[in-house]
């Protein structure tokens, strides 16, 4: 009858047999799935992360910077405008003691011949024509030195233009019926 029991027990699954080797069988299993967790925990490569081992920030404290004043700009006190005084007016109908631009001047000293009245300086430029004896002209250029001469460029009344030896010419003042 012991014999039936033990039977019984073994089929019922109540025996203490039964439950040592299931213990054992459970722990091993437990054991071998462990193993095979941290195996493949270890076998991953680490994630690469995109961010750099942090390198440790060195903070220094000091004092807060001296404010270096800003330079104060210098406004100019305005000054009034000058006004322009004109100058006078020369008085072209008095001569003035030499040959001068802007003035008159007459043929003199020609011993009644006249002057030659060229369109350039030196006496290879072509004549205009001869300029009588106290012909009076507007002075508009001149000293120029050139062959041997002291040339003076002059405007007649009617607007010709050319040149005469300066031994030949005297300061004049405008003639009144001057344009």
């Amino acid at each position: 009858m012991e014999n039936e029991e033990q039977q019984e027990q073994i089929r019922s699954g109540s025996s203490p047999v039964f439950w040592l080797l299931a213990g054992i069988l459970f722990t091993v299993l437990t054991l071998a799935l462990g193993v095979f967790a941290l195996n493949s925990m270890l076998a991953v490569p680490p994630a690469e992360s995109d961010t750099v081992a942090a390198v440790p920030t060195i903070i220094r404290i000091t004092a807060p910077p001296t404010p270096v004043p800003s330079p104060t700009p210098i406004i100019p006190t305005p000054t009034s405008i000058p006004t322009l005084t004109p100058s006078p007016t020369p008085d072209r109908l008095v001569a003035p003691e030499e040959i001068t631009g802007g003035f008159f001047a007459q043929v003199a000293n020609t011993d009644g011949i006249g002057v030659n009245f060229r369109n350039g300086t030196g006496r290879s430029n072509e004549l205009i024509s001869v300029l009588e004896e106290d012909t009076v002209a507007l002075v508009i250029e001149g000293p120029i030195d050139d062959d041997g001469f002291v040339w003076w460029r002059l405007e007649l009344e009617d607007g010709t233009r050319g040149w005469v030896v300066a031994q030949f010419i005297i300061p004049a003042g405008q003639p009144i019926n001057w344009r």
